[in-house]
């Protein structure tokens, strides 16, 4: 969609960037598309989402068709696909200036992202290449690690396995929700955002959140690059 009119922030005029929204379900998990996915609001991004669902259809976003790997001892195919979508950035998407992700359990939900906040987020920020937002209930990698493999979210003892890693981690950023975030295009971010899915194979583990800022840690990624804001008033 095109967008024509000036923007003010607080540092004078805005410029428009090009921006895409990206979202993905796999053997229709969860049924979060069982009522469609054009439930959510839409603004001036293009929005894209991927699917192995033959049968869902979209007004607003475009859908990208596609397989799943098969099945390990870690989880199903399904999920894995959504892993390797939401962070080994899909060749579609390499094009634009910035990419917002979204869960799929959010769309139903009448959620907004509001493109002159994002535009605003940006302009106030222009360093920043990764925006995440802070987790509700905890504040560690830790905490996270022990609290999925009690309510068996995890893989036990990939999972316990993993927590003494972590442990031995200093320095950490704080634990953040995974569950949507924007990414600047540029080789560092990909590359730290490559690496929870690495983490999540090479380690056997599930929970996305639970190597995040581990990967962070190990690639070294500036913290004058990464923003994590209270919530998402900001953008929506």
């Amino acid at each position: 969609m095109a967008f024509t009119s000036v923007l003010w922030g607080i540092k004078g005029p805005i410029s428009n960037h090009k921006i895409a929204v990206y979202s993905c379900n796999f053997g229709k998990y969860r049924n979060e598309t069982k009522t469609g996915i054009d439930n959510f609001i839409f603004d001036n991004f293009d929005y894209y989402f991927f699917t192995d669902d033959t049968t869902l259809t979209s007004k607003n976003w475009k859908i990208i068709r596609t397989t799943t790997p098969p099945d390990d001892d870690v989880m199903n195919g399904n999920r894995w696909a959504s892993k390797d979508v939401k962070f080994n950035l899909p060749e579609i998407l390499r094009n634009y200036e910035y990419v917002i992700w979204i869960d799929s359990k959010l769309i139903n939900l009448r959620t907004q992202l509001s493109y002159t906040k994002v535009l605003n987020l940006i302009h106030v920020h222009p360093h920043i290449c990764l925006f995440n937002k802070k987790h509700p209930d905890r504040k560690t990698t830790e905490e996270e690690l022990q609290v999925t493999i009690k309510y068996k979210l995890e893989n036990e003892l990939p999972g316990k396995n993993f927590l003494e890693i972590a442990s031995a981690i200093k320095n950490k950023p704080d634990l953040v929700d995974t569950a949507i975030f924007i990414r600047k295009r540029d080789h560092e971010t990909d590359n730290v955002l490559r690496e929870c899915f690495n983490l999540m194979k090479i380690h056997k583990l599930k929970r996305d959140q639970n190597v995040y800022s581990v990967a962070l840690t190990l690639k070294k990624f500036p913290s004058t690059k990464y923003l994590v804001m209270r919530d998402t008033s900001n953008i929506i």
